[in-house]
């Protein structure tokens, strides 16, 4: 032990007396008082003025301090603390009663700062383990000295690892649902695995019981489910027994062998525009875009060799689709696909990449005109696919050449419907064959690309860089008429492709630039060979700036088919984000089997926008989606109808933030009546104590 101080005196050797800038060091622990008195015998002080007491990172003040050196017990009076990362706590008194332990009297615990915090929780008795918990009975939550809730039991945790535990709940109000409160509890069942189950409790619709599962089993496999289920009073889908499953799992049998699931499936088909809004968890799936209505159910076996790879696999595609008076259900399902492939094989004169693939698929398409009149249509088929690959980039002074030729074999058969496809024999690599029972198709692609090494030149404060790549590309022309199209590669088009791509690099300290051109000619089209000239830019400056644009040019008809252009502006404290997409194609209407169904896509042409500025302590933001239309894209921001509108307020202190999400969506809403378009209205509440987490909460709901 170690005590320095401006005066020290002892008058029988064992107690000691200091006055005057005290220091005591002990194995990890620092005091520093204005007086202390110590005892060598039993390596105990007692410290009064402007105590403080230093344990590894947290530290504690008080008037007086009694503490057992050795064993790390010890009283405290009218004392304040602070443990890393951000926990503050006050007390009348205070019992050390060990290394990382103490029992606080008449106590106040906090993240803020201050004599008295933002927000604190104040109980009569807390016992706290440094790096565990504050355990508080009858506590009562604070807002600056003003009591607001109260709670028989409290308990705060204070350390990084993961912990069991009630979470913040979700509750509001919603015009479909009435009132609603979700309760949730997480189990921390090891290191590697973790469980959340919960449930939804709705005024008009029932309970919606929810769980979610992870297993990190190792490094490379993981197990993910996720399930909810609701017995629903109020439902207006063709069922009351309402649930979606999630399986997103991967596990190795072997070093070689693995397991695969990969589900995300409903039950009906207003399922996610009933319930999605309050899942306990969002999950993406596979689809991208979570406002298609599409959802798939898969588990697949792969087997990884070194010259083949094999892949085995149930796979079911489902997508409903609303029609004017019910709604279409469609399935493809691959019961199974067997697949086996390999690419970028060296087999020392060439490389070469195989696929061959067995699929036996099942389409079915029901149109539920209403409750009681529906009518089903089925595609049965067995499909056999494969192709043969093979490649060499040779090198050249100043380029290289990469031929490459690629034979395609199909085969057909097990048609429930009747092939109608003419005979065609030119070589045996180039023909149909068919009969009553199958068809087979042979066909082939030729081609070769040249890549141009790098030019370039460096500037005083840029460095240029071109690169240039020549290709053409082979398919020979067959009547593919009749032949069935329910997946990839089963019609492949004729084609005789000549592509130029010039890409330009700009580098620099703070900026950088990629543009490139690239231009097509197809010599197998009757007219209009060009293909539209694709242009991309991508600009970035200090990252305050960043921005990208596409374009595909059509020459003939002197317009645009397709255009991506997004935005990003930061600068100081604030920010500017917008994107533009334009797809003439992205437009489609069905009329099957007499039924009208409303457009699958009624726009092809979408803004969204987002601006919002931080000056401390408010932050603001407001961002909106729009759709409409166009023959010919035209820089024409009218006539756009608003899909989505949301304003965010926040105010955020140093320990807590508080605000309020209002947002406005307009959608098609499916009745047993037909569809009609209505606005839905919410409101959130974003709420964040640090220390204890946060959440954003929706609180109001109206249609």
């Amino acid at each position: 032990m170690t005590l320095e101080a401006d005066s020290v005196t002892s008058q029988d050797n064992n107690t000691i007396r200091a006055e005057g800038n005290v220091l005591i060091i002990y194995d990890n622990m620092t005091l520093t008082a204005e007086k202390v008195m110590y005892k060598k015998d039993k390596n105990f002080a007692k410290a009064w003025d402007n105590v403080t007491l230093k344990e590894n990172d947290n530290i504690l003040h008080a008037s007086y301090m009694e503490i057992d050196l050795d064993t790390k017990k010890g009283t405290i009076e009218n004392g304040n603390g602070f443990y890393k990362p951000y926990y503050y706590f006050r007390a009348k008194q205070i019992d050390k009663i060990g290394e990382n332990n103490y029992i606080l009297h008449d106590s106040r615990m906090s993240s803020c700062s201050g004599e008295v915090p933002d927000w604190s929780i104040s109980a009569k008795k807390t016992k706290i383990d440094s790096g565990q918990y504050f355990r508080a009975a009858h506590a009562t939550a604070n807002i600056k000295n003003f009591p607001v809730l109260y709670t028989p039991y409290f308990l705060w945790p204070i350390k990084r690892e993961r912990e069991s535990g009630f979470l913040v709940p979700s509750f509001g109000y919603s015009s479909d649902i009435g009132t609603f409160f979700t309760p949730k509890y997480f189990w921390n069942i090891d290191v590697d695995k973790d469980l959340t189950v919960g449930t939804n409790l709705y005024s008009f619709r029932g309970v919606q019981f929810l769980s979610e599962f992870r297993y990190n089993k190792s490094k490379r496999e993981n197990i993910y489910l996720y399930g909810e289920y609701i017995n629903d009073s109020g439902s207006e889908a063709n069922k009351t027994k309402r649930w979606k499953i999630v399986n997103k799992s991967n596990i190795y049998l072997t070093d070689d062998i693995e397991l695969r699931f990969n589900t995300d499936y409903v039950s009906d088909f207003r399922y996610k525009r009933d319930f999605n809004d309050y899942t306990m968890t969002k999950i993406k799936g596979d689809i991208e875009d979570d406002s298609e209505n599409s959802y798939i159910n898969e588990i697949r076996l792969n087997v990884y060799k070194t010259y083949a790879n094999l892949y085995i696999r149930y796979r079911d595609e489902m997508e409903f689709y609303d029609q004017n008076n019910g709604y279409r259900k469609s399935h493809l399902i691959r019961q199974p696909e067997i697949t086996l492939e390999k690419n970028f094989i060296n087999a020392k004169l060439l490389y070469l990449d195989y696929h061959l693939d067995y699929n036996r698929l099942k389409k079915t398409t029901r149109n539920y005109i209403d409750e009681n009149n529906k009518n089903t249509s089925a595609t049965t088929l067995d499909r056999y696919h494969g192709y043969l690959r093979f490649y060499k980039p040779i090198q050249m002074k100043i380029f290289t050449f990469t031929p490459h030729y690629k034979q395609y074999y199909t085969r057909w058969s097990n048609y429930n419907k009747t092939f109608n496809v003419a005979e065609y024999k030119e070589k045996d690599w180039m023909q149909i064959s068919a009969d009553e029972n199958a068809v087979s198709r042979r066909t082939y692609e030729i081609g070769y690309k040249i890549s141009f090494n790098e030019i370039y030149k460096n500037y005083k404060y840029f460095k240029h860089s071109i690169y240039n790549t020549f290709s053409y590309t082979q398919t020979p022309n067959l009547d593919q008429s009749g032949i069935p199209d329910l997946i990839e590669d089963d019609i492949i088009e004729e084609e005789k492709l000549y592509e130029y791509t010039i890409t330009n690099y700009f580098q620099a300290d703070n900026w950088d630039i990629r543009q490139s051109f690239k231009q097509g000619y197809d010599v197998a089209l009757e007219d209009e060979n060009f293909v539209p000239l694709e242009t991309k830019l991508d600009f970035n400056y200090r990252s305050l700036v960043t921005a990208n644009f596409e374009n595909h040019y059509n020459h003939y008809e002197d317009t645009t088919e397709y255009m991506k252009n997004r935005l990003y502006v930061e600068y100081k404290n604030f920010y500017l984000s917008t994107e533009l997409i334009y797809d003439k194609e992205n437009f489609d209407t069905d009329d099957i089997a007499g039924i009208n169904f409303t457009e699958d896509e009624d726009y092809n042409t979408s803004l969204k926008s987002t601006a919002g500025i931080k000056i401390d302590p408010y932050e603001f933001e407001v961002s909106h989606e729009s759709y409409k239309y166009m023959e010919k894209f035209k820089y024409n921001f009218s006539d756009f109808s608003t899909q989505e509108y949301s304003v965010r307020a926040i105010y955020n202190s140093d320990c807590w933030s508080l605000g309020l999400l209002y947002s406005v969506e307009k959608y098609d809403k499916i009745t047993k009546d037909g569809i009609n378009t209505d606005n839905e209205k919410k409101i959130f509440v974003v709420l964040n104590l640090k220390g204890l987490g946060g959440t954003e909460r929706e609180i109001f709901t109206r249609q």
